[in-house]
């Protein structure tokens, strides 16, 4: 590119300034205005956003303002916003660009696991039951509780696991739910699933208790063998 066709800040141009609406952290799926406004007429107003590659928005309001609408936001709209204007007489004279201001797009929160339980109902003694335990989230770890107990780590395959009972008895009774933490440590922790239960036949009335124990801060990791 020859020297007549770049595009040079000059510093006569008061620089512009910019805002969002809606200010502060903005919900996934909101629309959001990216407001510029200079001290001229007659301008090309231009939107940029730090690190991106692609080429410049630009627009040509009717007066000194220039607002860029960005329509269900998401994540991959965060990050730091400036804007700048060139006189439409002097189109290789450019303002200095705004200070900065920063779209910060909520996260969505990452479901829990769920549960269940085959067969369902009132167990037979000595009948298999099998608990699948389900997570979107992979390579994170899958665990088992029982009445708030951690039991067993669930050998997960892609983003479900399963334990099985090969033979159960009354004393597998009870709540069951199942938990889900990252790898890496300390373990990032999504919430439990809902609570499934396990009856098996001649359980005596009130003998086990409606409600699961609290669940732990954080489990034991001894429990399943490193």
């Amino acid at each position: 590119m020859s020297r007549f066709s770049s595009v040079l800040p000059y510093p006569n141009l008061p620089r512009p300034s910019i805002s969002l609406s809606p200010t502060g952290v903005t919900a996934p799926g909101a629309d959001v205005t990216i407001r510029c406004e200079g001290q001229r007429r007659d301008v090309r107003f231009f939107l940029q956003k730090a690190g991106d590659l692609n080429p410049q928005r630009h627009m040509d309001p009717a007066g000194d303002r220039a607002e860029f609408r960005i329509p269900t936001v998401g994540r991959q709209h965060r990050g730091s916003y400036s804007c700048s204007y060139r006189p439409q007489s002097e189109p290789f004279v450019s303002s200095e660009p705004s200070d900065p201001v920063e779209l910060v797009v909520a996260e969505l929160p990452v479901p829990g696991p769920s549960i269940s339980v085959s067969p369902s109902g009132v167990i037979a003694p000595g009948e298999a039951v099998t608990i699948r335990c389900q997570c979107r989230c992979e390579a994170r770890r899958l665990l088992l509780y029982k009445g708030g107990i951690e039991i067993w780590e669930l050998d997960a395959a892609g983003d479900r696991g399963e334990f099985t009972i090969p033979s159960a008895k009354w004393e597998d009774r009870g709540a069951y739910t199942c938990r889900s933490c990252s790898r890496s440590e300390p373990p990032n922790w999504l919430y439990p699933s809902e609570m499934v239960r396990i009856i098996v036949a001649d359980e005596g009335p009130g003998s086990v208790s409606l409600l699961p124990a609290p669940y732990p801060d954080r489990p034991s990791w001894g429990s399943l063998g490193g």
